[in-house]
């Protein structure tokens, strides 16, 4: 379960600036903390986090697929 938690805040970590952006404006505070963000970064972070998730989803499918390998094998009988 914490894997998949860290897997999902990591596929969505590009867009935490502009929602904490978009929350501190609606709020009014007057901080600038998330001020000097382009204009074109709601653009840029999807493409980001569509990065990380096609990276991080190649990753775990590397991952079954040796797996599957190594059951196929025990079950034949061979081992590698």
């Amino acid at each position: 379960m914490v894997v998949c938690v860290a897997t999902g805040l990591a596929i969505i970590s590009p867009l935490i600036p502009y929602g904490l952006r978009l929350i501190f404006q609606s709020i009014d505070l007057g901080l600038s903390l998330f001020s000097s963000l382009p204009e074109y970064y709601p653009y840029l972070a999807p493409l980001a986090s569509g990065i990380i998730a096609v990276v991080i989803t190649y990753g775990f499918y590397r991952i079954a697929v040796n797996s599957a390998e190594e059951l196929l094998l025990k079950a034949v009988g061979v081992e590698g």
